[in-house]
C-alpha cells in the first residue's frame, strides 16, 4: 500500500511546486499593498510612471521585462536587456536587475483606476510595482526574481 501512494504523492509535490515556482520566482505575483508592507517593509525610493507609457514599453518587451534603480532612476530592459527606458542610461554589469512577466505586469496595470503607478525599492533590493488607487484597494506586484544567465546575459 505504501509503494503505490508514494509516486502519486511524489507527482502531486513536483507538480504543486512547479506551479509555485512558476508563477511567483519565474512571473512575480500581485498582493494587497499592505501586505507587501507587512512582509517586506516600507518602500525606500518609489518613482511614478504613467500607465499609458508603461503599456506602450511592455508591448516592445514581449514575455519578460526587466527593471532596476540605478541613482534614484528606474530603468526598464526587454529581455535581450536593451534598455527601453529611459533610452539613453546605461546600466552596469553589477546593477540588479528584477525579472517579471509581461502579462503579469500588464494584469497589474489593468487594475490602476488611476494614470500612474509606482515602482519602488524596498530594503533587500526588493522592487515592487505597485498601483496609486488609494482607499485601501491598492495592490503590489511581488516576488521577481533575478534573470539568469543564459538566457539573459549581459
Amino acid at each position: 500500500m505504501k509503494n503505490r501512494l508514494a509516486l502519486p504523492g511524489f507527482l502531486f509535490i513536483f507538480f504543486f511546486t512547479f506551479l509555485l515556482t512558476n508563477n511567483i520566482l519565474g512571473q512575480g505575483k500581485i498582493i494587497k499593498a499592505s501586505e507587501a508592507n507587512a512582509l517586506f517593509g516600507p518602500v525606500l525610493k518609489s518613482e511614478k510612471i504613467n500607465v499609458q507609457h508603461l503599456k506602450m514599453i511592455l508591448r516592445n518587451t514581449p514575455e519578460h521585462v526587466l527593471v532596476s534603480f540605478k541613482n534614484g532612476r528606474i530603468h526598464i530592459l526587454d529581455k535581450n536587456k536593451k534598455e527601453q527606458f529611459p533610452s539613453t542610461v546605461a546600466l552596469d554589469k553589477s546593477d540588479v536587475l528584477h525579472l517579471f512577466s509581461t502579462s503579469v505586469v500588464e494584469e497589474i496595470i489593468n487594475l490602476e483606476k488611476g494614470l500612474e503607478v509606482m515602482i519602488e525599492e524596498r530594503a533587500n533590493n526588493i522592487l515592487s510595482i505597485t498601483t496609486s488607487s488609494s482607499g485601501g484597494d491598492a495592490y503590489t506586484l511581488e516576488y521577481s526574481m533575478p534573470p539568469s544567465c543564459p538566457p539573459y546575459c549581459n
